[in-house]
């Protein structure tokens, strides 16, 4: 994937040469117009992407959709188990805090440029405030001889050992799993959406009536003619550029 900085020259060094050609020569750049729709109109009945004809393997493998479930399987399995509840039970109540500050302060009619410090000098307090609550609260369950959980557990084979950890390596462990379980959650979440798509777009894949050999040559050609076109120019990011004055167009 390109980074940000690369999209964005991108764009710029596509609309610089867009408006060359509209100017110097109309005529190809309105053929390469009408011939680009009818193509994306292909795509659009077919409910497809141009970026689905790009990634579209040359062979469909049991291996490769293998992997794709795995990879699927593997997120949620993880989500809905202990990761996503300690992201839930770590970060709720906090997050609804801020929505609920956000609200109080636009109806106070607090300026826009103040809305992001209040969130992020709030952010700063109140989710540490309720992590440590949290980790006294637990390491209270599980460690203190008068608890009611503790009492059960220590009645337990097993889980009688988890009564005996040392207190500060609890309290340690609670306070890092909080926000650990958030990043690790939110992970898994954009695997999860990743996955999901790639089965969707598998499944395309095996439609043979998409007539995926007749869009990959289109579209390809139609890359080509785009490059051909910007190859004898210069473009921002050539060694030749001269950026134009700020608030100017390229």
């Amino acid at each position: 994937p390109l980074s940000y900085a690369e999209s964005v020259l991108g764009a710029r060094r596509l609309r610089a040469g867009w408006e060359y050609f509209a100017v110097h020569d109309p005529t190809a750049a309105d053929e390469l117009v009408h011939d680009c729709e009818a193509h994306f109109d292909a795509l659009e009945r077919r409910n497809l992407r141009p970026y689905d004809v790009d990634s579209k393997p040359e062979k469909l493998t049991f291996s490769g959709f293998a992997r794709l479930v795995a990879s699927w399987l593997w997120s949620v399995v993880w989500m809905f188990g202990l990761v996503t509840w300690g992201a839930i039970l770590g970060n709720y109540v906090p997050y609804k805090f801020q929505s609920l500050l956000e609200k109080i302060t636009r109806r106070a009619k607090v300026d826009d440029s103040l809305q992001g410090s209040i969130k992020v000098l709030s952010s700063v307090v109140v989710f540490p405030l309720w992590w440590l609550a949290l980790t006294t609260a637990f390491v209270w369950l599980l460690l203190d001889p008068n608890s009611p959980v503790s009492i059960a557990m220590a009645s337990h084979n097993v889980l009688q050992y988890v009564t005996m950890l040392p207190a500060a390596g609890a309290f340690v462990f609670f306070m890092l799993f909080w926000p650990l379980t958030a990043r690790a959650h939110m992970k898994l979440y954009a695997r999860f959406v990743r996955s999901t798509r790639r089965l969707r777009q598998w499944r395309s894949w095996q439609d043979v009536d998409h007539q995926w050999e007749h869009l990959s040559a289109t579209q390809g050609r139609l890359a080509e003619r785009l490059v051909a076109l910007g190859a004898g120019l210069v473009l921002p990011g050539d060694p030749d550029w001269e950026d134009p004055p700020p608030g100017k167009d390229d």
